[in-house]
């Protein structure tokens, strides 16, 4: 394969490309903690807006069986609690309403919310498991923006070791 040709002060430069490895980016947070999970089992789930991307990694590298992209983000669940709000109690919430929606005081809205997240990160429990996750021995990490609203219930549904890193922690 021919590399790609650059012009840099002047000068002509070519760059080859060999042997790219592409990971999802939550990945970085493996990477960056690499004393912490050498030779470990750690299941990384990434959670985006629209999906979320997870594997397990072995001793800091990812098992190809178990690499996953579930259109299960947190702006998916979001859109589930709000159509849930909007049919049980007959409102017409927005999405842009959302981000107030998690600290509400009202009792009728927080079962509701309690009840899709429990539902939601059931869904993803059993996919996992589909995905040829075993769930006991893993040391599960979690990325991504999504996961800081979730901390609590994923400890809850996962009974397990849930941590959430930042690719710079």
């Amino acid at each position: 394969m021919e590399g790609f040709k650059i012009q840099y002060k002047g000068i002509e430069r070519v760059i080859n490309i060999r042997n790219p490895i592409i990971f999802m980016e939550g990945a970085a947070a493996v990477y960056n903690n690499i004393d912490k999970f050498k030779g470990k089992l750690v299941g990384l789930i990434d959670w985006g807006g629209k999906t979320i991307n997870a594997a397990v990694f072995e001793d800091c590298k990812p098992i190809g069986e178990t690499i996953l992209t579930l259109d299960m983000g947190i702006l998916v669940l979001e859109e589930k609690i709000r159509k849930a709000i909007n049919q049980k109690l007959q409102r017409n919430m927005q999405s842009y309403q959302m981000r107030y929606l998690y600290n509400s005081d009202d009792t009728e809205e927080r079962i509701i919310i309690e009840q899709v997240i429990a539902e939601h990160l059931q869904e993803l429990r059993q996919k996992l498991i589909l995905g040829n996750w075993d769930l006991k021995g893993l040391n599960l990490v979690g990325t991504g923006g999504g996961v800081l609203k979730l901390n609590d219930y994923l400890k809850q549904i996962f009974a397990v070791s849930y941590t959430h890193l930042r690719a710079h922690e």
